[in-house]
């Protein structure tokens, strides 16, 4: 394996070539695309065509969005990771494992993973789910700014001879 400093060409599917960098920093902007949307968790709504047929159409929570979107430049970085990074992604999640356990451990519905905001019935699940969804944005966004540090230490925020 090279020099993980060294630029690395991608060809992308249009046939053009990327850096890794490149396609970092166009993962990045869809990071800052998603987070400048107001957060709001999923949810069915009705659509009526110009027919007048109904089709029901999930909005995606745009909270989930944004932290898989965090998850994967983490993922991406990671051969890059300095201690500062590394302890930051640790901690998100260990604290991560935490909220989950505590939401497990609090919901009345006996499974171990947290399912979708329909299988809950009780409204006290409803809301508990709900401030798991909210603690975890938090510790995305937590996440988010450690890596955003890691790409200025690597030079990748430099825009024209400048940084940004």
């Amino acid at each position: 394996m090279g020099d993980l400093n060294e630029p690395t060409e991608i060809e992308m599917s249009s046939g053009k070539t990327a850096s890794f960098k490149e396609i970092v920093m166009l993962h990045v902007k869809q990071i800052l695309q998603f987070g400048s949307r107001e957060f709001r968790g999923g949810y069915y709504t009705v659509f009526v065509s110009q027919n007048g047929t109904e089709k029901d159409i999930y909005v995606s929570d745009t909270r989930e969005e944004f932290g898989n979107a965090v998850i994967g430049l983490a993922f991406m970085l990671e051969p890059k990771f300095t201690p500062e990074a590394k302890e930051a992604y640790e901690k998100y999640k260990t604290s991560l494992a935490a909220l989950k356990q505590d939401f497990i451990t609090k919901s009345s519905v006996d499974e171990e993973v947290i399912l979708g905001e329909g299988y809950y019935t009780d409204p006290k699940d409803k809301l508990l789910l709900e401030t798991y969804k909210q603690k975890k944005l938090e510790k995305v966004q937590e996440l988010f700014l450690a890596l955003s540090q890691l790409l200025a230490k690597l030079n990748y925020l430099e825009i024209g001879g400048g940084t940004f």
